[in-house]
């Protein structure tokens, strides 16, 4: 059955295949050869200086105005492009409400739920660069960042929330809260 759509360029109405509706913006060739040329005003996302860019090249790419606004907004500062993917909204820790909401990793996570960020040129986990961000480099004595929240596996990266242990101490705290896989279903 046709379905009816409204022509991009023309405003007229025609009426199409349903597998075409995605893919069909315009009427007639004449239109169509139109849209494909006819320039549009953009607003540059890095410097906010106008520019005109035909359809065919915005596809998929972020207006910016010159290869330097492009590369500059590539090339933030990494504590920038770290907390601009981080939700301030999270839950209360239902255990520790006092510590308040947990912060949210918005971007890649691991299969288990934690944050996973790029930073000393490999992915490491979210939470340990938030940790690193707040407190330094971890120590040999203390490795490992865990969760006073117990929000790893939803992604809390709040640095008020993690502190610095051993491995020991790591191995500890998943089983005593049932996440290390040799105390599953020891509780």
């Amino acid at each position: 059955m046709p379905v009816a759509m409204t022509c991009a360029v023309c405003g007229e109405g025609f009426t199409t295949e349903p597998s075409r509706v995605k893919t069909r913006r315009y009427c007639s060739k004449p239109c169509q050869n139109i849209g494909r040329t006819k320039r549009q005003e953009l607003v540059c996302s890095q410097c906010g200086k106008g520019f005109v860019r035909a359809p065919s090249e915005q596809r998929g790419i972020k207006p910016f105005c010159s290869i330097a606004c492009a590369l500059s907004g590539r090339h933030a500062p990494i504590v920038e492009r770290f907390w601009a993917k981080v939700n301030r909204d999270g839950p209360l820790p239902p255990h520790r409400p006092e510590l308040g909401p947990c912060w949210l990793w918005t971007a890649a996570r691991h299969p288990d739920g934690y944050g996973s960020f790029g930073f000393n040129g490999r992915p490491r986990g979210a939470h340990i660069f938030a940790y690193i961000q707040e407190n330094g480099e971890l120590t040999d004595e203390a490795p490992c960042v865990l969760h006073a929240c117990d929000g790893g596996e939803i992604g809390c990266v709040r640095p008020s929330h993690l502190f610095a242990g051993t491995i020991a101490d790591n191995n500890r705290d998943m089983a005593e809260k049932g996440r290390a896989w040799w105390s599953r279903g020891a509780k």
